[in-house]
């Protein structure tokens, strides 16, 4: 079962066609679609994915950091991502304990250079002002008009993993660096030149965080002789639609935020009956 924003169902496709797959919209942003998750997950037969608690998701996404870390054969300088929960760069941090215990890669971490999308920027508001809890309304004020006015919305997370034990101020804390705000304009320009040189297109978040090195190598704040690892999360949809054929993934139940009715609980449950 997939629950997404309504506004993220143009993103949501494959290259094959899905079967068995119950996909719920919410009519809000990231932050509900968690939420109706959540409700959804208590019905017997489904079990919530776990988002940055999950270990076997962390794993996962630092793997692009072992395999920069192993191609270059040694342990980045500097990392670089753009992030929304952030459990991406905890997941750099955790890969790189691990390849400093191994000993043939270096030892030290290295340096988070991270982006978040303006005007919602609760991360890089509270790490630069050296807080350690996220205050809704002083680092995110007016959340859902500053998500609207972003071009990657898919960094728009409300309740990031920032203040908790092993978390992403600890992550930053022990890494060093810091979480740059970037415009929509910054963020399109890298994109533009990352097509120029790569003949990529990325992914507006992606886009996001190549702005934020771009900007640090500008200002001299990233050597430009050491080693950087750019973590390109998304990108080369027009290559991939040319190529292979695109599947929508159809909407099967649309929600409002909030409580959800006790209908859509059953008619989930009934779905979950019928495939577990």
């Amino acid at each position: 079962m997939i629950v997404v924003p309504v506004r993220a169902l143009p993103r949501l496709w494959t290259t094959a066609e899905a079967r068995d797959v119950l996909t719920v919209a919410v009519d809000g942003d990231y932050a509900d679609a968690i939420a109706a998750a959540s409700s959804l997950s208590g019905i017997p037969g489904l079990v919530p994915e776990g988002g940055a608690a999950n270990v076997a998701r962390r794993d996962g996404m630092g793997t692009a950091f072992l395999c920069g870390t192993l191609v270059r054969g040694r342990i980045p300088d500097v990392y670089v991502q753009a992030v929304g929960s952030g459990t991406g760069a905890i997941a750099a941090w955790e890969a790189s304990i691990r390849l400093i215990g191994d000993g043939r890669f270096g030892h030290r971490l290295p340096r988070l250079l991270l982006a978040q999308n303006l005007p919602f920027v609760p991360l890089a508001a509270a790490w630069q002002a050296g807080w350690r809890e996220i205050d809704p309304a002083r680092d995110m004020p007016d959340a859902e008009a500053a998500i609207r006015s972003i071009s990657a919305e898919v960094l728009a997370n409300r309740e990031p993993p920032y203040a908790l034990p092993g978390g992403l101020y600890d992550a930053l804390t022990a890494c060093g660096g810091g979480v740059a705000a970037i415009t929509n304009r910054e963020a399109e320009e890298a994109g533009r030149l990352f097509l120029e040189i790569e003949g990529i297109d990325l992914d507006p978040a992606a886009a996001v965080g190549l702005a934020a090195l771009v900007r640090a190598a500008r200002r001299g704040r990233v050597n430009r002789s050491v080693p950087v690892l750019f973590n390109a999360t998304g990108g080369g949809y027009t290559r991939v639609g040319e190529t292979l054929t695109l599947f929508p993934i159809g909407v099967d139940l649309t929600v409002k935020p909030g409580r959800l009715p006790d209908g859509v609980i059953a008619e989930v449950a009934a779905w979950v009956n019928s495939h577990a």
